[in-house]
């Protein structure tokens, strides 16, 4: 499959943040290998003249998503990246003047066991 450069950039970044942090609050860390849900939220640089309040340009939600997916399965956080059985909202949104989440690019990623 051949894939955007920009999404590859993004899924790489993501696989090695996730790296950095597997395991570091629990000790050793088995990846996940049973059913989960997954929240994400991405934030894409805003671009010098944005068109759209909202970013409704640029990268597809369904191809970060799927990004997501990749890297949460190449990090070891989960056993294959078929476990996830729900996504839960997954958003995107420009990058933002304040501090805190969204005021650079990049994305915040939440999984959860399914109950």
């Amino acid at each position: 499959m051949v894939h955007n450069p920009e999404m590859v950039k993004w899924r790489d970044w993501m696989t090695e943040s996730l790296r950095a942090w597997v395991g570091t609050y629990f000790g050793a860390w088995e990846p996940l290998d049973e059913p989960v849900e997954v929240h994400a939220k991405f934030w894409l640089p805003r671009p010098g003249k944005p068109r759209l309040e909202h970013a409704a340009t640029g990268l597809d939600t369904d191809k970060l998503q799927r990004c997501a997916g990749d890297a949460l399965e190449q990090s070891g956080v989960l056993k294959n990246d078929a476990r996830i059985v729900r996504w839960n909202n997954p958003e995107k949104d420009w990058t933002h003047d304040f501090t805190g989440d969204g005021s650079t690019p990049g994305v915040r990623i939440k999984v959860r066991k399914m109950q």
